[in-house]
């Protein structure tokens, strides 16, 4: 039982960080409820292109900029103010992205030259 709230409060305490969680997963295509988020490497179970994490930054960021309360959440301070606000919104969920991200699927990492 005790288990049970604690998760409840681990919900409440970071809910606008599993809506985003919950955003990256729709994104490419999964329900967020089936990754396992307990394995060491579950960030490389899935993959998504590098337009699919285009879109998701912009998604991020756009959100960030309209919740005052995830902006507090996600990035410890409330206050963005014009163009300055819109660059740290988008390097936040730049961050997230690098951080927590899938692994592509279209990178050819080839470093022979012709």
């Amino acid at each position: 039982m005790g288990v049970g709230k604690s998760k409840t409060k681990d919900m409440k305490q970071h809910k606008h960080a599993h809506r985003i969680f919950g955003l990256q997963c729709i994104i490419i295509g999964v329900h967020p409820k089936k990754v396992d988020g307990t394995k060491h490497d579950w960030y490389m179970e899935h993959e998504w292109t590098q337009r699919r994490e285009r879109v998701f930054i912009f998604l991020m960021a756009l959100y960030l900029r309209l919740s005052k309360m995830a902006r507090r959440e996600i990035m410890y301070s409330p206050y963005v103010y014009g163009r300055y606000g819109w660059k740290k919104c988008r390097d936040t969920a730049k961050a997230w992205a690098w951080n927590y991200g899938w692994k592509y699927k279209d990178v050819h990492l080839t470093t022979q030259r012709k």
